[in-house]
This record gives C-alpha cells, structure tokens and sequence, in this order.
C-alpha cells in the first residue's frame, strides 16, 4: 500500500514518547508499503540529519513549525480567552496546530493516490475535511483524560474552570473522531473500550528489547532511584516535583543514604533547582541511558497525570529493572503488582514500596525477570509490523 503519515514533529531523535511510536510505526509500516511522512520540524539541523530517518520513507514532506497558528497569532488576551473557552467549540490545540503550509502540502501530495493516510494525534485533525483517502487518526495520547488529570492537581481558580470547558471539548473531539474517520488507534484495551466502537483498535506502544542487559545484580547502587523521560514533558515534571516534595523525604529519613536520578532532556526550572549534586542528581539527556539503568536499584514512575500507556515503564522493563508505579503511571499495561512492578499511589505506600526493594536485591531480581519477559511476550518491537498491517487491511476494506 501508499501510506501518507502525517506527524507533528520530526522523528529524529527518540527523546519522547511520542517520537518513540513514530519511529516504531515507520519502521513498521515501510517492511511492506511505500510510505511518505510529512511533518513539522524545528530547526534547519533538522533538515541536514533527513538521512537519518530516509531509511524509513519513500519520500519526506517536510514543514516548519513556525507556520503553525500558535506561532503565528498574538497571545490571547483575557477576553479572547474567555471567548474561545465558552463559544468556539474546537479545542485549543487543534486550532494552534492549523498551518495553512500543511494544508497546501498535503493537498499536493493527495493529487496522488494513497491507500490510507495516518495521522499521529489528535493535533492535526484541523487537516481532516481535506482529505479523501481513508484515515487512520493515532490516539496515543488521550487529550481529555492527560488534561482532566492535570487540572486535578491544580487549585480551584478561573483558569481550572476553563480547562475543565476545554477538556469536554477534547473528549468530544475525540468522539467525534471515532465518526468521521476509518479508524482511530490508541495503546491500550481501556482507550478501546471508552471510545466503544468497532473502527477502534488497539496498537500497543513497543519496546527494542536489547539481547543483553547492562545491569545485573552485582552493579547496581541498592542507594540509588531513577526516574527517566522527557522533562520538558508537563507530566514527568509534575511527577518529579510531586515525588520531592510528598515521598523522598520519608525515603531519605529512613534511608539517609539514598540518591535520587533524575534524567531527561529540558528539565524546567522547577526540576533543575532539585539538583543538589549529592543526593539529587538531574543530568538533563544522557548518551548511555542503558548503563544509567544498570546502575541504579530501582526505577520509579510515580506519575499523577498522562494518558496512553508510558513507554518509560517498558523501557525500565525490558532493562530488567525492579519499578515502584503510581496506578496511572502503568495503566493499560497488562501487568500486575507484586508479580511485574509494584503499585503505590499514597506517598507513604509509594516510600514504603521503593524502601522495600532498596533493601531487597533478590526481590528486584525477581520483579525485572518477569517484567521483562513479559516485555518479551507482548511488547517488544517486532511484534508491531503485523499489528500495522491487520490495521490497515481493516480500514482497506471497510
């Protein structure tokens, strides 16, 4: 088949989520059909590194962010604000998302015919109406559920009653894609069932498994946690903060020796004034995230907010790695605490869980063991390439 993936950004580098999966799903769908990515890119350096991602495509479209609408517009005033939330009915990100550039490009490349046309998030979706090919829309990020959760952790203000407008927006948005397109796709078998329809099907987030693992149990610090991801990245940055402040003083009271790792690129201020150098260490990206791992005892994910499934749990997994998680930081995975990973979600079981590994080598063990080979079994990279195709034979068919 032609398929046409259109993303917001340029999968470089593997530095998130988001361009984890898409490299995954390129890599997938270029085993058996000609595809053409078009999508945003940041910086002219990007343009000079298209060799590196040209293994995945036919053929490159790419377009500069700055002519998105969010670059484009003055900043809203208050009153505009105001407007948006109570009388526009299109969510906030997709109206920011609009370029005209992308528009164009897209109509060009569709004078040509494709057999299915893939968009990564709902961000894009503005594009929609010009399209004539059947449609795939990738939900990897439920919108309305990442939103309402951050807006739970915030205090009651103006700006909490407009987010809460927005997020019934989204989650509208998101339904509404169920109807108009051939198929949406989300991570997990609870975004399937929310969104209740048969066009809707599940393509799990994948890992590379590596066929060794750097860390056995004789190199790692029984001292040490990590939390890695993206930090620029709201909800790692909200998890990181929230861990600081409500669990790692009971960690250090009762284990004074213990060190925190912090790792990911573009951590904001509210992250990089935890680095103490001593017992918190905030390293923005690392080359050798891999070698970090093996070092450290435990992995730690104690999100509040996100949707999907995180990529960060599976990763930590297929290293092999003991992890203390919120329910929300593992949820859509099909793993179960005590037998997989650990789940805390008040900040003195989540203390109590990390303490209890620290002090326990063989229990890591046994935890990463089984954490990774269930990574073997449903989530390793190579299962991804059938999934894709089952996918776009449905939506062929329809």
């Amino acid at each position: 088949m032609r398929v046409l993936v259109v993303a917001p950004v340029f999968p470089l580098r593997a530095t998130s989520g988001l361009t984890i999966r898409l490299r995954g799903l390129l890599r997938a769908l270029v085993k058996s059909h000609e595809v053409t990515l078009l999508c945003f890119y940041r910086e002219e350096a990007d343009l000079d590194a298209l060799t590196a991602v040209n293994q995945f495509c036919h053929k490159i479209v790419p377009v500069p962010i700055q002519t998105c609408s969010r670059y484009q517009s003055a900043p809203s005033s208050r009153m505009g604000t105001l407007w948006h939330a109570f009388f526009e009915r299109q969510p906030s990100m997709v109206k920011e998302w609009r370029s005209t550039a992308m528009e164009r490009e897209i109509e060009k490349i569709l004078s040509e015919r494709y057999d299915a046309v893939w968009i990564s998030r709902l961000w894009l979706t503005s594009i929609m109406p010009k399209i004539s090919a059947k449609t795939v829309v990738d939900l990897d990020d439920m919108e309305s559920v990442k939103l309402r959760r951050k807006l739970g952790t915030m205090p009651w203000k103006l700006i909490r009653v407009l987010g809460y407008l927005e997020t019934l927006k989204l989650a509208s948005a998101e339904r509404q894609l169920v109807e108009r397109c051939s198929a949406v796709v989300v991570t997990s078998e609870k975004d399937r069932q929310a969104l209740g329809s048969d066009n809707v099907f599940v393509l799990p987030n994948t890992v590379v498994v590596p066929n060794t693992v750097h860390g056995v149990p004789e190199k790692e610090h029984d001292d040490d946690l990590v939390f890695f991801g993206l930090m620029s990245y709201s909800p790692n940055a909200d998890a990181v903060e929230y861990f600081s402040a409500s669990i790692w003083p009971q960690i250090k009271r009762a284990r004074p020796t213990a060190r925190l790792w912090i790792v990911g690129a573009n951590p904001p201020p509210s992250v990089s004034h935890l680095h103490d150098g001593t017992s918190v260490i905030v390293t923005g990206y690392v080359d050798d995230l891999a070698a970090l791992l093996a070092e450290c005892g435990v992995v730690i994910a104690p999100l509040r907010i996100g949707g999907g499934t995180r990529i960060k749990i599976l990763d930590a997994m297929a290293a092999r790695k003991a992890v203390v998680s919120t329910s929300i930081g593992c949820e859509g995975l099909d793993v179960r605490h005590g037998e997989h990973l650990l789940v805390a979600d008040s900040p003195g079981e989540f203390a109590q869980s990390c303490l209890g590994l620290m002090a326990d080598r063989e229990r890591r063990e046994v935890l990463g063991s089984a954490a990774r080979r269930l990574v073997e079994e449903r989530y390793r990279w190579e299962l991804l390439p059938m999934i894709v195709d089952r996918i776009l034979e449905a939506v062929t068919s329809r």
